[in-house]
């Protein structure tokens, strides 16, 4: 199945989980759910 959304949905998503997560890029978002993980 494919879904059919435009690669400006995907990105304002993105940037939304970004600004959730108090990250500006992939790498800091990473980094947060790594930091997380440790404290678990």
């Amino acid at each position: 199945m494919v879904l059919s959304i435009s690669v400006r949905t995907v990105e304002k998503h993105v940037e939304t989980v970004y600004r959730k997560l108090g990250v500006e890029n992939r790498m800091g978002a990473v980094l947060r759910v790594l930091s997380s993980k440790a404290r678990d």
